[in-house]
């Protein structure tokens, strides 16, 4: 396989480097824009002021550094961690900064739909599977894995899939309803009964995992993007097909914790609870460089610090912690706002509230990776869709521009 990697600094500042199995180089100095990639690849732009891609990515190279130097003072942590936490946790924000053509970054948001979809109608049918025939799949999955987490969800009835946390998996069936969303809105409509199943999938998936910070985030979600003049009948029956699954017993799970929750008084499953134990009692130091990372951490120390900047500033000090938030949540917000995307601005907040309700990224796994290749999407999205006009889920003629290339794209996004 060839690869070509070529650089050049123009007039204004930019430096691109393009990279993939074949592209045609358009050269002009007073366009930033000057490489298109034909088949496949990607472009990763760095600018002076970081208006391409979420920021300039020297400080990604900065934060590793710094990350280092840091890890050297800690006693602790061992050099097998260091490397683990570069490449699981700081290096999958680089694909922030990729940006693809407007035609590519369509059939890739379309592909990756169509696999959370699919990916999550196995995960739901497996569910009701364990419910109504006893099949164990989930038992199966938990045991084989051997986690203590896993297994302990299975004695709370919550479901166990191949993606392995019920958190997780209700992260990935909140992403399925989002990114079909953002097709039906933005690049083609779909029918009423995809629609519909869509929805269904991802509610009931969430229900069998137990997750009610998902529920609440997918209600609020739904109501967001479908309460309006065209979404009404969706909503409606979407509500209707809710109710029936209630009926039958799939939401059991969540309800039941829901109705734990309001009677410890906190719904957070005590994770509150414990960050106001240690706070109080001055067992949880966070200090602005130096962190803890490497020392042994109580369970309560564990729930306590389960929110992703809370974990970041223990273990690794506030300046860490406060970069992590601008690379990851606060720029792809600002710029996804500044493209005027109303919709997807909504589902990559619903997205950040997510991950940040449990520590899935900041653990030495894959789930940085997902949440990175999503905003990825969204963030190229927001750069093709220019505006709330082509969120409308209704059909048209009218082409959309993308904000990179000064001619029209093929797809028609109303």
């Amino acid at each position: 396989m060839w690869i070509a990697i070529y650089t050049e600094l123009t007039k204004s500042g930019y430096v691109e480097i393009s990279m993939g199995i074949s592209k045609c180089i358009i050269m002009d100095r007073n366009y930033s824009a000057d490489t298109e990639i034909l088949w496949g690849g990607g472009r990763v732009v760095l600018s002076k002021d970081g208006s391409n891609g979420v920021t300039n990515p020297l400080l990604i190279i900065t934060l590793i550094i710094l990350f280092l130097i840091e890890g050297m003072m800690l006693p602790y942590f061992s050099a097998e961690s260091k490397i683990k936490y570069i490449y699981a946790t700081i290096l999958p924000c680089y694909i922030l900064y990729v940006s693809l053509p407007g035609q590519e970054i369509i059939r890739y948001f379309k592909m990756f739909a169509k696999l959370l979809t699919i990916a999550s109608t196995i995960v739901v049918v497996c569910g009701i599977f364990d419910i109504f025939i006893g099949t164990s799949i989930g038992k199966t999955i938990a045991e084989f894995s051997a986690a203590d987490s896993l297994i302990e969800s299975i004695r709370q009835g919550r479901m166990v899939s191949y993606f392995g946390h019920p958190l997780l998996t209700s992260e990935v069936m909140i992403l399925c309803f989002s990114f079909n969303t953002l097709v039906n809105y933005c690049i083609e409509k779909k029918t009423v009964i995809e629609t519909v199943y869509y929805s269904m999938v991802s509610v009931i998936g969430i229900g069998l995992c137990g997750s009610k910070t998902g529920l609440m985030l997918i209600a609020i979600e739904f109501a967001l993007l479908y309460v309006n003049k065209k979404g009404i009948k969706y909503f409606i029956l979407v509500a209707a097909a809710v109710y029936w699954a209630y009926g039958y017993g799939l939401l059991d799970t969540v309800i039941g914790r829901f109705l734990e929750g309001f009677k410890s008084g906190d719904l957070t499953t005590g994770r509150n609870t414990a960050l106001a134990l240690l706070m109080r009692n001055g067992y949880l130091n966070f200090n602005f460089l130096m962190g803890h990372a490497g020392a042994d951490l109580s369970e309560r120390m564990i729930a306590a610090l389960e929110y992703p900047p809370l974990r970041w500033a223990y273990l690794f000090g506030v300046w860490f912690s406060v970069l992590m938030c601008i690379i990851l949540f606060l720029t792809p917000a600002i710029k996804i706002l500044k493209n005027k995307n109303i919709k997807i601005f909504i589902v990559l907040i619903i997205l950040i509230l997510d991950v940040n309700s449990y520590n899935g990224i900041t653990t030495q796994s894959d789930q940085m990776l997902l949440y990175c290749v999503s905003v990825f999407l969204l963030l190229n999205l927001s750069y093709v869709v220019r505006g709330n006009e082509n969120e409308d889920m209704c059909s048209g003629t009218k082409p959309i521009y993308t904000r990179r290339y000064p001619t029209s794209c093929n797809y028609n996004f109303k």
